[in-house]
């Protein structure tokens, strides 16, 4: 489904082309004889895995010689400078993220970020709330109390986010954030120690004193100055020097726009926490295949392509993820 505007252009492929390059194929070859400037694409489910291998063929265009490996919910590399091109924030939230950052003596790349998406309506997060209060409260209808086996969870996970965050750089200052105010007071009101060898307490700094986060997706019609505070949050996070992120593309989003560089994932897919280090925010390149280029030749791309960012990993991509190679790329 392509939208450009108000008109809006439906394109179904008549059969499913398993190799990355040929669904990119189908998609340009159908996109190019539309006139109009801009024109946005949607997939007909948003399993990242398929988000990936159209952003491994971005990639491929881009880089020389070796691409960046996409995993889950990873923005391409290019997202920062991409999205800082395309968009800047309109006088009140550019005026209220510097004030922000005044008053909690963060500044730009030197502080981590962590995001807890909290309403994420996990089955975990269901089992507590049940099915319809939990989109319910995802999408900002309704509001469960602060307590009992709902508080026990959301603790868990801010706990294991913060250790993450603060294991990516022990120096830095830490940043939190989460769709949660409950979550996110009781965060700043509580030193946190880390659980390592030698345990240090921090302690956390974020925004107090504010209704609870809309969501782009709420359930109801809201004024666009509500979303205010979702985007304050996005573009202090996108500052920071490194991002702890869990499930969803908010918090992958700020890690993009900081630039992909240091970052960490501290929850598992079907929602409850992943221990760090983990491993799967690792930045990882491998040689560009045809299958990426949509069987181009590689010498033939011209240029004006970028080499991979030094000092990532070599890896390989696989069906069923992402494999690493131990040995590191210093010079590419």
């Amino acid at each position: 489904r392509f939208q450009t505007g108000h008109k809006h252009h439906i394109i179904y492929a008549k059969r499913f082309h398993p190799a990355p390059g040929g669904v990119a194929k189908k998609f340009i070859d159908d996109i190019l004889p539309i006139p109009d400037k801009f024109t946005s694409v949607s997939m007909k489910d948003q399993a990242f895995e398929k988000i990936d291998n159209l952003n491994m063929v971005f990639n491929a265009y881009s880089y020389n010689e070796r691409l960046p490996i996409m995993n889950a919910w990873m923005h391409v590399p290019l997202m920062e400078h991409i999205f800082r091109v395309m968009f800047e924030p309109i006088e009140p939230i550019a005026k209220s993220v510097n004030a922000t950052m005044t008053r909690l003596g963060l500044v730009e790349n030197e502080y981590t970020a962590v995001h807890v998406r909290a309403r994420y309506p996990t089955r975990i997060m269901m089992g507590i709330l049940g099915k319809d209060k939990s989109i319910n409260h995802d999408k900002n209808d309704e509001k469960p109390a602060f307590e009992g086996h709902l508080k026990t969870l959301l603790l868990d996970l801010a706990s294991n986010a913060l250790e993450c965050g603060m294991l990516l750089k022990p120096e830095n200052k830490l940043f939190f954030s989460s769709d949660s105010v409950d979550l996110t007071n009781h965060v700043m009101n509580t030193p946190f120690s880390s659980q390592g060898a030698t345990p240090l307490t921090y302690h956390v700094t974020g925004i107090d004193s504010r209704e609870e986060i809309k969501h782009l997706e709420h359930g109801r019609h809201v004024s666009h100055v509500e979303f205010y505070p979702l985007i304050e949050d996005l573009l202090i996070m996108g500052g920071s020097s490194c991002v702890a992120h869990g499930i969803g593309s908010f918090g992958a989003f700020a890690a993009g726009l900081a630039g992909d560089r240091c970052r960490a994932i501290h929850r598992k897919p079907g929602g409850g926490t992943e221990k760090c280090p983990n491993g799967r925010g690792e930045n990882l390149v491998m040689d560009i295949t045809k299958e990426y280029v949509m069987d181009d030749n590689l010498s033939d791309l011209g240029e004006g392509r970028l080499s991979p960012p030094t000092e990532w990993k070599e890896g390989t991509k696989i069906d069923t993820g992402i494999r690493v190679v131990t040995r590191e790329t210093k010079h590419l």
